[in-house]
């Protein structure tokens, strides 16, 4: 094996005649040892000994190529044994032929800069196929400082390039999902500069996807100014994962229903960025209107045996009288025409207001919020289910505060909530014990951040058990029997509240009863001094 430089030998024949005492400036260090100073001057076998147990390969050549030594590493990255290596063969051999210029160019470099060079290749090896490798070039400079041949140190990159093709096929992997999602969503910095986004993106800001990118968020939505205002004010809030929902007239005065959410993303305890997710909601909000209607259509079917039979009770006495009214005209006995005429009109208007009430309630809403008194509310409502109620034993109490708060809302809408929690708690009633007694009672309730106004209906029912509370507003589920009941009565009411920035909630005491409240933010006394919805 050769020893490599022969520059490594300078400090041996320096140290042959060390400086004399005479000679050398006064030092605060010994003189070392005979023992010390041999092993100092043993270098040139600890490089033999590195280059023999170094874990990347070596291999030296003379400056036209023709390898000279190569250690063990070396030998198992190629496959090759060293006395196959060492026989005639350059390095270039051992490389593909499209790499044979580029390499001759770096050992160029090398003898002419003499800073080391260092660069990607292909090796081949003997078994087939090529290993990537990173090469480092320096140059073996014999006694007299000029370069005598060329030192490749060889790192193996099979690893690395496997995990930067994983990881490359990660991120392919990742852009392709997000860029099929139906969801529009984007990245951004703490600064509000959008750092990635997706396909969709496109569609809702009506800019290329790599136009947005490295621009503030603000600019990308400048055409959609609600959404622009809604996601700054999200990005400057500093809580946790956020929920909004918008609506608005795009394009051609049609409606837009966005849900925008917003995440923080962090890394080692501190915030890098937060994530967007944009969601059109248009069809969403279509299926929740038609099964609010379907909800309330079925509320009220529960209603309707009741105002046909009081419907029914006026019409018999207006056919009778308006039968007695012909006998009369036919035997001549006009004179008590009149009062037939009178109780005739008082009975039809009498009709007409049931029905009118019962409108009032049916009614399809155009989601138009107004100032409203729901103390007129709930009592338009107890008046049109009055007969049930009575028809099963229940009695109706009310104690509802005077000079009630307005509260803004849709009023055909909160109808529905009360027609619907009525209806619950009139069945529960009956079906358990067969009587029993709703209180229906109004007060404002004191806060200095946000005052409301409650409603809130009490019934001594059966009471509800504690494992189902918490499920009670979920869609779809029910107690009642099979056929009795769709499950999204009380889903729809708590929307509807929840949509008026209000809350519905809900006490019960098993075999006691069961008691909701709503409560509704104050209409400002400022806006209006109207009283009534």
């Amino acid at each position: 094996m050769p020893r490599g430089p022969k520059r490594v030998k300078k400090p041996r024949r320096r140290a042959s005649s060390p400086t004399t005492p005479s000679t050398r400036a006064p030092s605060k260090h010994p003189s070392p040892s005979s023992r010390e100073l041999e092993d100092f001057l043993n270098v040139q076998e600890r490089f033999e000994e590195i280059f023999r147990c170094s874990k990347d390969a070596i291999g030296i050549s003379t400056l036209d190529g023709r390898l000279v030594e190569v250690n063990e590493a070396f030998e198992r990255l190629t496959g090759y044994a060293r006395e196959d290596l060492l026989g005639g063969r350059t390095y270039q051999d051992l490389t593909p032929r499209e790499y044979h210029a580029s390499d001759g160019h770096h050992v160029s470099r090398l003898l002419t800069t003499g800073e080391p060079v260092q660069y990607e290749q292909q090796l081949y090896r003997r078994e087939g196929g090529c290993v990537p490798v990173l090469v480092s070039l320096f140059t073996v400079q014999g006694s007299d400082g000029k370069p005598m041949g060329i030192a490749r140190m060889i790192m193996d990159l099979s690893e690395h390039k496997q995990a930067e093709a994983q990881l490359k096929e990660s991120e392919e992997r990742f852009r392709l999902v997000i860029d099929h999602a139906s969801d529009a969503m984007f990245f951004v910095d703490p600064n509000g500069v959008i750092q990635w986004a997706n396909r969709q993106m496109e569609v809702l800001t009506c800019h290329v996807m790599y136009d947005l990118v490295h621009h503030p968020l603000e600019s990308a939505f400048s055409s959609l100014p609600v959404v622009q205002t809604a996601l700054v004010s999200m990005l400057r809030e500093t809580r946790g994962p956020q929920l909004m929902e918008l609506d608005f007239l795009g394009l051609n005065e049609t409606p837009v229903w966005l849900e925008v959410s917003s995440t923080s993303v962090q890394k080692e305890g501190r915030e890098v960025g937060r994530l967007f997710v944009i969601r059109d909601i248009r069809e969403r909000k279509q299926i929740e209107t038609q099964l609010r209607q379907m909800e309330k259509l079925d509320s009220l079917s529960t209603l309707l045996s009741g105002v046909a039979h009081e419907i029914n009770n006026p019409l018999f006495i207006l056919s009778g009288h308006i039968q007695l009214a012909r006998e009369k005209i036919r035997h001549g006995m006009h004179e008590s025409l009149a009062q037939d005429l009178v109780v005739m009109q008082e009975t039809a208007q009498r009709t007409s207001d049931l029905v009118r009430r019962f409108l009032n309630v049916a009614r399809l809403g155009e989601g138009r919020r107004e100032q409203c008194n729901l103390n007129v509310l709930a009592q338009k409502v107890l008046e049109l289910a009055e007969k049930d109620f009575k028809a099963d034993k229940i009695e109706i109490r009310t104690d509802f505060a005077e000079d009630l708060p307005l509260v803004w809302t849709n009023p055909h809408e909160l109808c529905q909530v009360f027609l619907n929690l009525m209806a619950n708690a009139r069945q529960a009633m009956a079906r358990d014990h067969g009587y029993g007694v709703l209180t229906v009672a109004s007060r404002p309730i004191s806060h200095p951040d946000k005052p409301m106004v409650e409603i809130s209906l009490a019934d001594t029912g059966p009471g509800i058990p504690a494992h189902n509370i918490a499920r009670i507003f979920d869609p779809f589920f029910t107690t009642k029997p099979t056929g009795q009941g769709t499950g999204l009565g009380l889903a729809i009411s708590h929307r509807i509240v929840t949509e008026l920035k209000g809350t519905l909630t809900c006490e019960s005491i098993l075999g006691k009863g069961t008691t909701f409240m709503v409560r509704l933010p104050i209409q400002p006394r400022s806006q209006s001094e109207r009283r009534g919805p």
